[in-house]
């Protein structure tokens, strides 16, 4: 193999390696801000989905992968402490809405496989 070829990998090695990690650029308490619109659903409160929860569901539906598996979390963390709210209305919600958001919200979701 020829210098330049060497060269060329070890560079093409070293830009793999340099190059940023992508992260989220949404914040959970943005998720949930959001998300408001639905509360009314997910805690009984209103009997149906009503067009604001539908229309933050698809505003939040994430762009990438990184805010997708932000989104995840934030959601699986926010149900598990907050048992007065009910995931199952929740998970129904896009479905509802028709949107798909690319994963179930259970909390028993693996986030991180999340694409």
């Amino acid at each position: 193999m020829s210098l330049v070829m060497k060269l060329v990998g070890i560079v093409v090695v070293v830009m793999v390696a340099a190059a940023p990690i992508a992260e989220a650029t949404i914040s959970c308490g943005q998720v949930v801000s959001t998300l408001s619109p639905c509360i009314g659903y997910v805690k009984g409160t209103e009997p149906e989905v009503r067009a604001p929860c539908c229309i933050a569901v698809k505003k939040l539906n994430g762009n990438s992968t990184p805010d997708r598996r932000a989104e995840c979390t934030c959601l699986k963390q926010f149900y598990g402490e907050h048992r007065e709210f009910d995931i199952k209305k929740a998970a129904a919600i896009p479905h509802i809405c028709n949107v798909n958001v690319g994963y179930e919200i259970s909390l028993s979701v693996d986030c991180s496989t999340i694409h």
